[in-house]
């Protein structure tokens, strides 16, 4: 790989999440290609062309708290579609069906299917039920500019997930200040993350244990 930053990052092996912000695209190409070698861990990819079926199901819901839960569907689908490639076993969840709403635009079936469909905490649930070792997601992001995707993606910095997450961003910087489930909180108040820009690790976030005792 060309940028060795990330490529330290990836053999780190470190149990905690990542957020790169103004990745070069060739960059995150090379970096998607050497992830399929590393067991355990996966990908997934939302490009401007993915984002353009999903995001009218998700802003038909008229509540900024549902076109979250709407997003958080699209992505649990998205994870599972792409785990279900390494572990058949996945195949009874009928994961397709669901990434078809997203996929074919298809609010009404939306309405009446959103309460059946898969979150991430059922994601985290059928991980443990199928036994499925997963120590990292990476989620790469070629959108111009997303304020909900990003605020929807906070619920996989979280401390207690049974892997860790790296978000990584070409176009924008990760926009999320202050958490969507506490207006007050702010993100890294929340959440432990090692935080870089470009090239370089820039912020780290301060260990939100130390600082209330």
């Amino acid at each position: 790989m060309v940028n060795q930053i990330l490529l330290s990052e990836l053999r780190k092996n470190e149990k905690d999440h990542k957020i790169f912000e103004y990745q070069r695209q060739k960059d995150l190409q090379e970096l998607e290609e050497y992830i399929k070698n590393i067991p355990f861990e996966i990908t997934i990819s939302i490009t401007q062309k993915d984002w353009y079926y999903p995001s009218p199901v998700i802003y038909s819901e008229e509540d900024r708290s549902d076109q979250i839960k709407a997003c958080r569907k699209y992505l649990t689908a998205k994870i599972l579609k792409e785990l279900e490639k390494q572990y058949e076993s996945l195949k009874k969840y009928e994961i397709q069906k669901q990434s078809d709403i997203f996929e074919k635009k298809e609010k009404n079936t939306y309405q009446q299917m959103k309460n059946k469909m898969y979150s991430i905490q059922e994601l985290i649930e059928i991980l443990s039920i199928e036994d499925i070792p997963i120590e990292r997601i990476h989620v790469i992001i070629t959108v111009k500019s997303s304020e909900l995707l990003c605020d929807s993606l906070t619920v996989l910095l979280g401390d207690n997930l049974p892997f860790s997450t790296s978000v990584y961003l070409t176009q924008n910087n990760f926009y999320t200040i202050r958490i969507p489930e506490e207006e007050h909180t702010l993100l890294w108040q929340a959440y432990r993350y090692k935080r870089f820009r470009d090239q370089e690790l820039r912020i780290s976030t301060k260990d939100v244990e130390k600082d209330k005792r």
